[in-house]
């Protein structure tokens, strides 16, 4: 491997320390109100809407195929003549 490669060994230590937020008060204290919901606790709210996951089509956002069917024939035209990407 050239010097450029990013490896383990030569990364930088942060990198390897980054946590991603699945767990911590935050996701704790979310469970504890979507509990209290599910036994009809009083709030202004109806739903706890878990923003830490980072899986938009998981909290109700539709898809964005176009955008994703356009990048995939660019990267790779030979799925142009593909039936299962549209015309359009």
């Amino acid at each position: 491997m050239d010097g450029r490669t990013v490896t383990l060994d030569n990364m930088n230590p942060n990198f390897k320390k980054i946590e991603y937020a699945i767990r911590g008060p935050l996701v704790t204290r979310a469970a504890e109100i979507e509990n209290e919901l599910k036994q009809s606790a009083k709030k202004p709210f109806n739903e706890v809407i878990r923003a830490n996951i980072v899986d938009w089509h998981a909290m109700g956002q539709k898809p964005l195929t176009f955008i994703r069917q356009v990048l995939s024939l660019c990267a790779y035209p030979a799925l142009m003549t593909d039936d299962k990407f549209p015309d359009d």
